[in-house]
């Protein structure tokens, strides 16, 4: 008897993708874990494994994900690139070049403020070797098309063609903030981080609506990851604040208060309209 074919209703695919992603990382963590000797998610939060692991679970877990949503979205689902929103030309290289150059900009007026207020001090540049740069430049690129693909291009897609856009940006967006919050620290630091990252998802998802296009969104997105890898290095508000500019912990809220107001003049700026090839 031939066996029954799947419906394909976008809320199902985004239920079966998820069980099926949820078997996919048990079924990694335990082989890291027998390969480890230990249970391999406490000992990859505890940071007591060598480098080596980490990269190799984060690698092996991209490429699972990646590999699973194309699967889902073009042979269950029957969509191409264009519909996720990645289509390949000029206005696309475009878009990624605003949505990076937004992000950056923003950021140049917020150390300004706060290097102007006495809040941040960059006294570390020379740890920026080219080499650094250069890596760290691709590996965020490649971080931000595939977060951007995953929850903007499939979870956000898949819940607007079932229930609306507001409800597909706050789900979405909800989904990407709990992702994200699977680091060490105390509640106070997950409950700040969630609603840091859910606000930026807000602001991901509106741009991505907005113009039609993830282009614009990787770009932003790309860019703050960046930011994230020289902050490491630069370590501007050592015995200053915030530590970290999404949560506002460390003593200065009106910091990433500060940033989030940068962050939401954006949309102001960011219009399809304002933003045309003239």
């Amino acid at each position: 008897m031939p066996m029954k074919r799947l419906p394909q209703s976008p809320s199902f695919a985004l239920a079966l993708f998820f069980l099926v992603l949820g078997l996919e990382w048990a079924a990694l963590n335990g082989g890291l874990s027998l390969l480890t000797g230990t249970f391999f998610p406490a000992a990859l939060a505890a940071k007591t494994l060598a480098a080596g692991w980490t990269t190799l679970y984060v690698t092996v877990l991209y490429v699972l994900v990646m590999a699973t949503l194309w699967l889902f979205w073009s042979r269950l689902l029957r969509r191409g690139a264009a519909e996720m929103g990645l289509a390949f030309h000029r206005e696309g290289v475009r878009l990624l070049a605003l949505g990076f150059a937004a992000a950056l900009g923003i950021a140049a007026l917020y150390y300004s403020i706060l290097t102007a207020a006495g809040l941040a001090h960059f006294s570390q540049c020379g740890a920026l070797t080219p080499t650094f740069l250069a890596a760290n430049l691709l590996g965020a690129l490649a971080m931000a098309l595939t977060e951007e693909i995953f929850f903007r291009g499939f979870v956000l897609r898949l819940l607007a063609a079932d229930g609306g856009n507001v409800r597909a940006v706050i789900i979405s967006s909800l989904i990407f903030a709990a992702l994200h919050i699977f680091r060490p620290g105390d509640l106070s630091f997950k409950a700040a981080y969630f609603t840091g990252i859910f606000l930026l998802g807000v602001l991901l998802a509106r741009n991505a609506l907005a113009f039609g296009s993830l282009w614009l969104p990787v770009g932003f997105h790309w860019a703050l990851i960046y930011l994230v890898f020289l902050h490491s290095v630069l370590n501007p508000f050592a015995g200053g604040a915030p530590d970290n500019v999404l949560t506002g912990l460390g003593g200065a809220p009106a910091a990433s208060l500060l940033f989030w107001a940068l962050l939401g003049a954006t949309i102001l700026v960011l219009r399809p309209g304002a933003t045309a090839r003239r």
